[in-house]
């Protein structure tokens, strides 16, 4: 276990792709602890290839390519929050406060 511990936090999946996947990967590789925590498992995302999902499958498919990039990033596995994603906020503003994260993450890490 690292002294150093990064935790990410993101809506959807994918989100920590445009931007940040590289740093994520950069600090893993340094020997930090990083998590990623989504609050989505992406069910309203598109569909770009009706081939490769349908609304029903969606969620599954954007959790694992998630887990897949968690993999290939070095970083923890996912973790997520049960909650529904494209404007309805079923998010309650306490489950994402500093505190009720650094209460999560001290559990992951188990102290």
């Amino acid at each position: 276990m690292s002294a150093f511990v990064l935790l990410a936090v993101f809506a959807h999946p994918d989100d920590e792709a445009f931007g940040t996947g590289g740093t994520l990967a950069r600090y893993a590789a340094e020997g930090c602890d990083v998590y990623l925590v989504t609050a989505t498992r992406g069910e309203a995302g598109q569909i770009a290839l009706p081939a490769l999902a349908t609304p029903a499958s969606l969620p599954a498919v954007r959790e694992r390519e998630l887990r897949c990039a968690c993999q290939t990033y070095g970083i923890h596995p996912l973790r997520h929050r049960p909650r529904r994603g494209a404007g309805r906020s079923l998010v309650p503003a306490g489950d994402f406060s500093p505190g009720a994260l650094h209460r999560r993450l001290a559990r992951w890490r188990g102290r």
